[in-house]
């Protein structure tokens, strides 16, 4: 009671403060699934599931990585399990491969004849699909991780470039466009791989693309060596026995 006396501003600031705090630790912020701004960190959409939901939390992800991969891949969290982004991977995967092979089948172009399997074949080969896209996808991480090591880039570990492997995969979905799709798939997928690694590893342009083309120059640079000395070794050989036969 104060008996007409003025009021105390400290106890009215308080007493107008107070419920504005309680107000916000009751309602916490969530980071908007469409905001690519930088500043936000440690969020995937995907990962997002329980408030946005399966197609939602699908959608927004695929939406990010194909068109803001940037910001994507500099706040994807580093950690964090590996089960949700490789679900995410096989899911797009799948989708893509599956629909290339149909559309391959349709055209008569694919390398396997499905028309000709027969019923357990073919589900047999269909549930081949995700173990070998699977096997495929941990394989190449694992390749593209020590292929960081190699040059210098391997500034976090192997789930982190797991989890870039794994949300590249949205252009796998233009495996459904007959002729191009393969190609449009196989181009933006090095490209989110490339923004993927420079993000998440902080490294810079010239690591991450050093990093995605050692193994190709690997893979395809031994049998090509290999093939230069065999040739080389044939004409010696051939040139020492003709010279004896002369």
């Amino acid at each position: 009671m104060f008996c007409g006396g003025p009021l105390d501003k400290s106890t009215t600031a308080s007493a107008t403060t107070e419920p504005s705090a309680e107000h916000a630790q009751s309602q916490p912020e969530f980071p908007d699934p469409d905001d690519t701004s930088p500043q936000t960190s440690g969020y995937a959409p995907w990962e997002d599931q329980e408030r946005l939901g399966f197609f939602e939390a699908l959608l927004s992800t695929v939406r990010q990585t194909l068109f803001a991969p940037t910001s994507f891949f500099s706040k994807m969290p580093r950690q964090g399990g590996l089960l949700m982004p490789l679900l995410y991977a096989m899911i797009l995967q799948s989708i893509g491969t599956m629909a290339g092979y149909v559309w391959a089948l349709v055209l008569d172009q694919s390398v396997i004849p499905l028309g000709r399997l027969g019923a357990s074949e073919a589900v047999l080969f269909a549930l081949l699909i995700p173990l070998v896209l699977f096997l495929g996808l941990v394989f190449w991480a694992f390749v593209l991780d020590r292929s960081l090591y190699l040059v210098g880039g391997a500034n976090e570990p192997f789930e982190t470039t797991l989890r870039v492997v794994s949300y590249s995969s949205a252009p796998e979905l233009f495996n459904a466009v007959p002729f191009v799709g393969a190609f449009v798939a196989m181009g933006w997928r090095f490209y989110l791989t490339l923004v993927g690694l420079r993000e998440a590893q902080r490294i810079g342009f010239g690591k991450s693309l050093a990093a995605i083309i050692l193994p190709a120059l690997v893979c395809c640079g031994i049998p090509l060596v290999m093939l230069t000395f065999a040739i080389f070794f044939l004409g010696l050989s051939s040139g020492i026995l003709g010279g004896s036969a002369g």
